[in-house]
């Protein structure tokens, strides 16, 4: 990774303010970035080996779950890198959408629904907050059938 310049000691205190919020903020979505990517990476490589072992039922909930006993990660967590990675496989969206709206973006089941969310959310820049509202809202009122989650989800996971 190449190292940016340093910034010169500032002089004024208006400049050092620019030029510390500069610094935090790009600090901050570089680290940002970095954990979309690796939760991304880690979708994509559990996905693609699940994958590759279709043809041996429940395999994927088998792997996930010895995954999570030898790194000690939490098994949901593997579950939603994997869906988030099965939901946008272009890591350029994932990295404007970030970790927590893709990941609840992530969550609802219907596909044309969650494209109309992620224009709005690029769109408007909407809010965590009010994203999670309107998916819960939009799921609340799909007309998929109780067991469309279980293709995302295994069911201890869907009891949580």
């Amino acid at each position: 990774m190449a190292e940016r310049a340093l910034i010169p000691v500032p002089k004024t205190y208006a400049e050092l303010l620019r030029s510390v919020k500069a610094a935090l903020f790009e600090g901050q979505r570089a680290a940002d970035l970095a954990w979309v990517r690796s939760f991304h990476e880690t979708g994509r490589l559990i996905h693609c080996h699940v994958l590759l072992k279709k043809d041996r039922a429940d395999y994927g909930a088998q792997v996930i779950g010895q995954l999570a006993r030898d790194t000690g990660t939490d098994h949901r967590r593997l579950y939603e890198c994997r869906q988030f990675y099965r939901c946008f496989p272009n890591f350029r969206l994932t990295g404007k959408l970030g970790w927590t709206r893709g990941l609840l973006l992530s969550s609802v089941l219907d596909d044309d629904a969650r494209a109309t969310l992620v224009t709005d959310v690029l769109k408007d820049d909407l809010p965590s907050d009010a994203l999670k509202a309107r998916v819960r809202a939009l799921n609340a009122a799909s007309k998929e059938p109780a067991d469309a989650a279980s293709k995302i989800l295994p069911p201890a996971l869907l009891k949580a």
